[in-house]
């Protein structure tokens, strides 16, 4: 990949690529530490200034192919067609540029010779959709690429329902809300999105429930019921942090107060869960759930129901 620094005036090329790039500026410093990014065919510094018609080469160092592991995973729904994995924090999807996990979800399904499509081969094959690490619930694999096409489908034309349960700070002023906020990535920080209205923000709906109500401390927090419209990335977490109400242990989004005082009490992993996926496909309704996984159970349990 290369880039022609085209503007008039000196800028830091740590600044300029992570203003320009999805990547964040720690892992543009790290490329450039590593010498994957040159500057007129020279290794340089991440302080290096650019000038007017500098040649930008980047070279991204390649992604660990998925392989197979042994490995248990819990299979919420199957048929010839397609599976429903609930997966558990703390794994990855998939592997790219910016993890190169040594186990994904999918090196636990390759190990355990379950048949995938050929889309997104050879890094996420089967995937048809994804969740955050740290985010727990159902993930749907499709096993062929007749079905893999057709559910992705479903995803883009909004024919899913997608509920998810998550533990917020504060409790809403409503029963039942909706946050209509487009979503783009964040100018500075590139890991992570923000609620934004420029023209390259993707719309963003997100509609809650509150279930119930917690106190802990001297804070109050909710337990809500979540459906997206869309799929934006982060978006419950960054439409949660929005309206003051961020999800309890979201090292990127919450308050970290708030997730200090709930490691202590053992959480290890952000409260938010993708508890059901319900479509119709091939003509037969389906409606997968999940329980809440035990460790965020027990934390409800310590805390007082009000």
């Amino acid at each position: 990949m290369k880039i022609i620094y085209q503007n008039d005036f000196n800028q830091r090329i740590d600044q300029y690529l992570t203003q320009n790039l999805e990547k964040s500026r720690n892992q543009i410093q790290n490329l450039i530490k590593d010498g994957f990014i040159l500057v007129n065919n020279q290794k340089v510094t991440k302080k290096y200034q650019l000038s007017l018609n500098d040649e930008i080469t980047i070279e991204f160092p390649e992604v660990k192919t998925q392989k197979g592991i042994q490995g248990k995973i819990n299979i919420a729904y199957e048929n010839d067609e397609f599976l429903a994995i609930n997966k558990p924090a703390n794994l990855s999807v998939h592997n790219d540029i910016n993890l190169n996990q040594d186990r994904t979800l999918v090196d636990l399904l390759i190990g355990n010779k379950i048949k995938l499509s050929t889309i997104g081969a050879p890094i996420r094959p089967g995937v048809v959709h994804r969740l955050d690490k740290d985010t727990s619930g159902i993930v749907l694999i499709a096993k062929n690429d007749k079905a893999h096409v057709e559910l992705s489908s479903l995803f883009s034309d909004k024919k899913i329902t997608k509920t998810y349960l998550c533990l917020v700070q504060n409790v809403p002023k409503t029963q039942k809300g909706t946050i209509n906020s487009p979503i783009k990535r964040h100018h500075e920080e590139r890991t992570k999105m923000t609620i934004s209205s420029h023209f390259d923000a993707k719309p963003a709906v997100t509609h809650f429930e509150i279930l119930q109500n917690y106190k802990y401390l001297d804070t109050y927090y909710s337990l809500l019921k979540v459906n997206i419209e869309t799929g934006r990335t982060h978006q419950i977490r960054v439409h949660m942090q929005a309206i003051d109400h961020p999800i309890v242990a979201d090292q990127k989004y919450g308050n970290q107060k708030t997730n200090q005082d709930f490691k202590k009490i053992g959480l290890k992993r952000q409260f938010l869960h993708a508890a059901s996926l319900e479509f119709d496909f091939k003509n037969e309704h389906h409606l997968i759930q999940t329980e809440l996984p035990e460790e965020l159970q027990k934390i409800l349990d310590k805390l007082t129901i009000v």
